[in-house]
């Protein structure tokens, strides 16, 4: 497997990191509103996003050629997915 190196991170879209930050900050607003079963479990989601985004798929052989292809752009979708989940995360 290989590690992540600098050019990796600087190829991610601005609009991953953003929303990257959002969820961040999702997981402040569920703590100020005392979700705490949320706010507790979204610091999770940014992790399991990183690891998604950052490893450089282009340099995996093992990963099936079409998804070694994919742009820059795609990598947001984890993120986002995990943005629209993370009202119903948790109780209350």
């Amino acid at each position: 497997m290989a590690l992540p190196l600098r050019e990796d991170v600087r190829r991610q879209s601005p609009f991953a990191w953003l929303s990257l930050a959002a969820l961040a900050g999702v997981a402040a607003v569920f703590w100020w509103i005392d979700r705490r079963g949320a706010a507790t479990g979204i610091p999770a989601a940014p992790a399991g996003c990183l690891a998604l985004i950052l490893l450089p798929r282009e340099r995996m052989g093992f990963l099936p050629a079409p998804l070694r292809r994919l742009p820059g752009g795609f990598d947001c979708v984890p993120v986002l997915a995990s943005l629209v989940c993370s009202p119903g995360c948790g109780p209350g």
